[in-house]
């Protein structure tokens, strides 16, 4: 087991996938403490809701390399585009985005969003970008952009 895996909350015997099957929650630790180990992830946070409930939360590993200090339940870590998916999915639910439809016709005024790179206005590939490619991280767009400022020369290249 990884230094600092803290117990499962709430504890239960088993949780139900959506096809109604089992899953338990020792072996699933098992098998998630062997993928960290296989991608040398140092820590893992995870949470399994039902409805609105939280039916599993456990952290795994360190939180910090240098002090080997354990992640816990309430370790604030950095999602970065995770909860992006959650909040476009919703959209796409309730009928308020297409995933494949040109996010520039969503947008009142798409040249303001990138006039600190001056891009946009001279790049006309820009009305082909949809939502499923900027979850997907396929726009063309480098990654970590605001470290990139002046250095961005168009898009996707």
């Amino acid at each position: 087991m990884w230094a600092g895996a803290t117990a499962a909350l709430p504890a239960q015997n088993s949780l139900r996938r959506l096809d109604g099957t089992a899953l338990n929650p020792s072996s699933m630790a098992a098998t998630i403490e062997r993928l960290m180990t296989l991608g040398k992830v140092p820590g893992l946070g995870m949470a399994i809701f039902t409805g609105n409930t939280v039916a599993y939360l456990r952290a795994f590993g360190v939180r910090n390399l240098d002090s080997g200090l354990p992640l816990t339940p309430d370790t604030v870590m950095n999602a970065a585009s995770l909860t992006n998916v959650a909040f476009v999915m919703q959209l796409v639910q309730e009928g308020a985005l297409d995933l494949d439809r040109s996010v520039s016709e969503y947008l009142p005024d798409p040249w303001r969003l990138d006039a600190a790179f001056g891009e946009l206005p001279t790049d006309s590939r820009f009305r082909r970008i949809t939502a499923r490619m900027l979850l997907s991280h396929t726009a063309g767009f480098p990654n970590l952009r605001q470290l990139n400022r002046g250095k961005v020369k168009g898009i996707g290249r």
